[in-house]
């Protein structure tokens, strides 16, 4: 029985989504191409199968995100002019020749060449987007040749993030000529700052989507790599070392916030985001140890469970709060969020390459660890500490308070 686009795409979505290899299986047509590619152990088969789906879910995100960041764009002359008529009429309209009259003043005033900087600037960081999906579309295309789409994803994640970044250092600023309006009596020096200010929060709105993503990228690809092999206690811990470094990055945010002013909806958001990474701190006993397959229904899936919850509860209230009082454009809100979603699911699934091939080496090493001489150093090593107190397991991970020291017999 033929499937429709419609079925094609809700098994992708749900593979790219659950990420949990007990529901995740290549289908026959997938195994037939697999295994055409010298991919023939189930495993590695479901592995592949699941490479593909988050590669289609990701470049889709992604497009939708480009294609809804270049309806929402517009040239900085039109933007500034749009500023300035709000500040002499605020709470007007103008109308479109007028707008463009307020243009022309405004690309006279500060000159075209500065203008193009931001423009030029701008059209790169598309290009960036734009390359990134035709990479993932490539990767899941190819994806029964592995390491091909391997490298196809890889690449795409280094264009992603590491391009922008290389263009964020760059002083564009100081290619900037503001001569001859200071020759007229302006300050040219006050407009390179709010130049400057204006390239800060376009590169902030093209970088923040993709820094944010990493760390639950991170997180999410290391539970699913539970899943696959949850013999593995190195996925756990993982998990349990990244949490914190999150749920501190989103705690300082709400600090900031904050200050600025915020409100429930904001502040509540972002808590409800800062709660979901401490699931896993809070359970980080029962995900740093070796599972069994029967296992994974009752510790880590309800784990990942509550954290979505979590999640959800964050991004509803972030969503309601964008709505409700208007601090950014709609347009503008949703291509932020669905790069941010493509971008988690990017480092997903390069990150899960990458941690595979180490959980082989770890393996390999505690081997040979065992049948070394310094495994007695180290046991001895651990002994002197633990003799402290310090490696106590329950106190560190469960929080719980240390116990009293024995005091002396009573007097008989």
């Amino acid at each position: 029985m033929n499937e429709t686009l419609v079925d094609v795409a809700r098994r992708l979505v749900q593979r790219a989504f659950v990420a949990d290899f007990r529901r995740v299986q290549a289908d026959e047509r997938e195994r037939q191409e697999l295994s055409a590619a010298q991919v023939a152990a189930p495993r590695a088969q479901d592995y592949a199968a699941w490479r593909r789906a988050v590669a289609w879910v990701a470049a889709v995100l992604l497009a939708l995100g480009t294609l809804l960041a270049i309806v929402d764009h517009e040239p900085a002359a039109r933007t500034l002019a749009r500023a300035m008529a709000g500040a002499q009429q605020p709470g007007v309209a103008l109308a479109d020749q007028e707008l463009a009259a307020m243009q022309e003043q405004v690309e006279t005033m500060i000159g075209r060449g500065n203008l193009e900087v931001i423009d030029d600037l701008t059209l790169f960081q598309m290009t960036v987007k734009i390359a990134v999906v035709v990479l993932l579309v490539l990767a899941a295309r190819g994806y029964a040749r592995v390491r091909r789409s391997q490298w196809a994803t890889r690449i795409a994640f280094v264009v992603a993030l590491g391009l922008p970044l290389l263009a964020s250092v760059v002083p564009w600023t100081g290619s900037m000529d503001f001569t001859a309006l200071e020759r007229q009596g302006g300050n040219g020096q006050a407009l390179k700052t709010m130049f400057g200010n204006m390239l800060g929060v376009s590169i902030l709105l093209t970088l923040g989507p993709k820094l944010l993503s990493l760390l639950p990228g991170v997180m999410r690809s290391s539970l699913t790599m539970k899943t696959l092999l949850p013999e593995a206690s190195a996925p756990g811990w993982l998990t349990v070392v990244f949490a914190p470094l999150y749920a501190g990055f989103l705690a300082l945010t709400v600090c900031v916030l904050s200050q600025i002013g915020g409100d429930f909806w904001l502040l509540g958001g972002f808590a409800a985001l800062v709660a979901a990474p401490c699931v896993y701190l809070r359970h980080a006993r029962n995900l740093v140890r070796p599972h069994t397959v029967d296992e994974l229904a009752t510790v880590v899936h309800d784990i990942r469970r509550t954290a979505l919850l979590w999640n959800g509860l964050g991004l509803a209230l972030l969503v309601v709060f964008v709505v409700r009082f208007d601090q950014m454009p709609l347009l503008t809100a949703s291509h932020l969020l669905l790069e941010a979603l493509g971008n988690v699911l990017l480092t997903m699934v390069v990150f899960s390459d990458v941690i595979l091939p180490l959980l082989k080496i770890d393996h390999e090493q505690t081997k040979a660890f065992q049948a070394s001489a310094l495994r007695e150093v180290y046991e001895a090593r651990l002994a002197e500490l633990g003799a402290a107190g310090l490696l106590d397991a329950g106190q560190a991970f469960a929080l719980k308070a240390p116990a009293a020291p024995p005091g002396p017999p009573p007097p008989v």
